[in-house]
């Protein structure tokens, strides 16, 4: 859509609260999702990533995550 003269906006935009809303309503009950974290490092054995280390940007503390499988996007 065209905003006269100069802006464009996508067919597909929304407030951020209601699309993180949409997205949440999506999952299943049992995805534990952690917001407000930075990953720091990467707990590797040879080729495969075990874990990741993030910092929790409320409290500061640092929490691992342990997983079989890990997907960097």
């Amino acid at each position: 859509m065209r905003l006269w003269p100069l802006c464009w906006v996508s067919k597909l935009c929304t407030e951020p609260l209601v699309a993180h809303q949409a997205l949440r309503s999506m999952l299943p009950a049992e995805v534990d999702l952690r917001l407000r974290r930075k990953p720091i490092s990467a707990v590797v054995d040879g080729d495969f990533v075990r874990g990741v280390a993030f910092r929790n940007f409320e409290t500061g503390e640092i929490e691992t995550v342990w997983a079989d499988f890990v997907l960097d996007a």
